[in-house]
């Protein structure tokens, strides 16, 4: 089990889709007893709508000031500010074939669903320009702006960056 002192009551679980984000999340949950936030159900509104971004950031800032936490997603625009609120980050940065593996079987597997990680009917469908985002964009862009962002405002807390599957379950196992 991991350290419970170490982690604290702010948990920000980051990295690319597929990663596993929210189901690290939902382990933590039940072993720490923290709420769950899914930033994909706080940014998605029904039938794919996206918010405004001042909606989007003022609905963060309205989570990150909470005093207990776990919230799950990427979101590189709103990382600076989950950073500085939360008291340890984990990081699943695992192989690109890894998480567009997942994305597809997720796609696949729930098509025509709405996931409970999403805003109500938003059902999963197959999306080109998301799978290229996962498979190109996100490990040539997204990851040096996250390790970065990582850099310049998680300097004082706990990260921890698991690379496989098996380091998380070995971590979880701890």
């Amino acid at each position: 089990m991991p350290d419970t002192k170490q982690l604290g009551p702010r948990i920000l679980i980051i990295g690319c889709s597929g990663a596993g984000k929210t189901t690290l999340a939902l382990r933590l949950a039940e072993i720490l007893d923290l709420p769950v936030v899914h930033l994909d159900s706080v940014f998605w509104k029904p039938h794919w709508t996206q918010p405004s971004n001042e909606e989007f950031l003022e609905k963060v800032e309205e989570l990150i000031e909470q005093p207990r936490w776990i919230i799950e997603g990427h979101y590189g625009r709103t990382l600076p500010w989950r950073l500085q609120a939360c008291s340890s980050v984990v990081v699943l940065d695992f192989p690109t074939w890894l998480c567009l593996y997942r994305v597809v079987r997720r796609a696949v597997t729930n098509l025509g669903k709405t996931r409970p990680d999403l805003a109500d009917d938003c059902p999963e469908h197959i999306d080109w320009a998301f799978f290229w985002y996962v498979a190109w964009t996100f490990p040539r862009r997204s990851v040096r702006h996250m390790y970065a962002t990582l850099q310049a405002f998680a300097e004082d807390k706990p990260v921890i960056v698991l690379r496989s599957p098996k380091q998380l379950r070995r971590w979880l196992e701890g």
